[in-house]
């Protein structure tokens, strides 16, 4: 699982996406919420210093450097189990009494596989980001709306019945908001009451995969002002048709954001400071021998 290379990728460039197997996004908290029918339609670096406010240290990250990781879902619901036992096995030790108990409430099989893959393609975020996972993975809470935070950093989480995302933010001298979002090209379009009327003028607005697109940018949006989906998606702007990056003060925060293309999806990133995308793609294989994840944390 964690046999690819350790070499972050180049930042991902935008260019028409085509069929993969990763799925479809959902949860505009990042960790469960379903989004609204009506819109629906249908080996770590050691750690040398511990900070005076007892938080540990990490290695510095380049300004705006943002690691995003995707983990897949097995094809089948056994695969599911097997992998979903392994991982708890293994990463229970490594995280909070609440996350735990918040994970076990996930009770259907590919939800609670897509839960538990987050949190190790958050552990791959840390360690590409040169901070030690088995420090930083027991200090992951989440805020009383729900969204998931850990000190010093900012981080989002987005969820498909195929594929687990994890994003990761250094924070600088104010809190690092950042919001993740994918939706697959086979997902059904939202209904088009999740637009404002001034962006259906267009014709091409319409097509299944722009309205994905926006989509996955109100989400993102969302997740980033902490609003969630408890604003109307109407009301989240969401640039105009075809736009791949932007900047934006909404909701008292200049917030920037892009649109990214990964096969078989759209992804869409926002953050409060220009960010540079590295992305990595983690190994779906469970592997036959031992389970190697825990060598990570050594």
């Amino acid at each position: 699982m964690w046999s690819r290379e350790k070499t972050t990728a180049p930042p991902i460039i935008s260019r028409p996406p085509d069929d993969s197997v990763l799925g479809e996004g959902r949860g505009a908290r990042g960790e469960g919420n379903p989004l609204p029918l009506k819109a629906r339609g249908g080996a770590s670096p050691r750690i040398a210093a511990h900070k005076g406010n007892s938080q540990p240290a990490r290695s510095p990250v380049p300004d705006g450097a943002v690691h995003i990781a995707a983990c897949p879902l097995p094809a089948t619901d056994n695969d599911c189990r097997e992998l979903t036992a392994m991982l708890s096995a293994e990463l229970s030790p490594l995280l909070s009494s609440a996350q735990r108990a918040h994970l076990a409430a996930f009770r259907q099989t590919r939800a609670a596989c897509s839960r538990w893959l987050s949190r190790l393609a958050l552990a791959a975020c840390l360690d590409a980001a040169g901070a030690a996972p088995d420090i930083w993975l027991p200090l992951l809470e989440h805020r009383p709306g729900g969204a998931p935070s850990l000190p010093d950093w900012g981080i989002s989480f987005s969820h498909s019945g195929k594929a687990a995302f994890a994003a990761l933010l250094p924070a600088t001298e104010e809190s690092a908001c950042i919001g993740l979002d994918a939706e697959c090209l086979t997902s059904p379009p939202p209904h088009i009451d999740a637009f404002a009327p001034d962006e259906l003028r267009r014709p091409a607005s319409l097509s299944g995969w722009e309205r994905l697109r926006r989509w996955t940018l109100k989400e993102s949006l969302a997740k980033a002002a902490g609003t969630g989906l408890t604003c109307p998606p109407a009301h989240i702007p969401a640039g105009r048709h075809g736009q791949r990056r932007g900047c934006l003060h909404w909701r008292e925060r200049t917030l920037f954001w892009q649109t990214l293309a990964l096969p078989g999806h759209w992804l869409a990133l926002t953050a409060t400071r220009p960010l540079r995308p590295f992305f990595r793609l983690l190994s779906p294989e469970i592997p036959s021998a031992s389970p190697r994840t825990a060598a990570l944390f050594r």
